[in-house]
């Protein structure tokens, strides 16, 4: 299968486009355990392991029974990132709450717009690393409020974040 092409989502564009278009990058997120990635991933298998599996609840129907959850879980790899060749993204969120699938996808798309826009064409001279990431993700905070609010009351996700670069 061809990798997934995006541009960085916003919240009026989250469209899928080709990944010759400006300023997309390749997303790959990590399949659902016993599924078959739906992108290629972007490094070799005995670089990169990925794993993502939904949990149970217990069942009203006996003691013994129980429930699939929804994965709230979004896991990602954008690389190259941020038109940088040698740079790459690395994301978990675990999302929780009655709507976690929903926060954790939003903030996880966010978390990226956002750093993307921030780093594109920079340099190790001319941006604090740590301090974009922050911004990233103190903003992914107030995007989630504001456009996400009903989701956002009662749910959340917790998040990991990797920037690697080599320059």
């Amino acid at each position: 299968s061809q990798p997934r092409c995006t541009q960085p989502p916003t919240p009026s564009n989250n469209e899928t486009v080709g990944c010759a278009a400006a300023g997309a990058y390749q997303l790959f997120a990590a399949p659902e355990m016993g599924e078959a990635p739906e992108t290629v991933p972007p490094f070799p298998a005995e670089l990169l392991g990925v794993y993502s599996c939904h949990g149970k609840k217990p069942s009203n129907h006996d003691e013994f029974s129980s429930l699939s959850k929804t994965n709230q879980d979004r896991g990602c790899v954008v690389f190259p990132f941020a038109t940088h060749p040698r740079q790459a993204v690395f994301g978990v969120f675990d999302g929780h709450g009655r709507s976690g699938d929903v926060v954790s996808q939003a903030a996880m798309d966010e978390v990226l717009r956002l750093l993307d826009t921030e780093l594109r064409g920079a340099t190790p001279e001319s941006v604090d690393f740590g301090a974009a990431m922050k911004r990233a993700f103190v903003g992914a905070h107030r995007h989630l409020r504001a456009a996400h609010g009903e989701h956002a009351y009662d749910s959340g996700t917790t998040a990991v974040v990797v920037l690697q670069r080599d320059d």
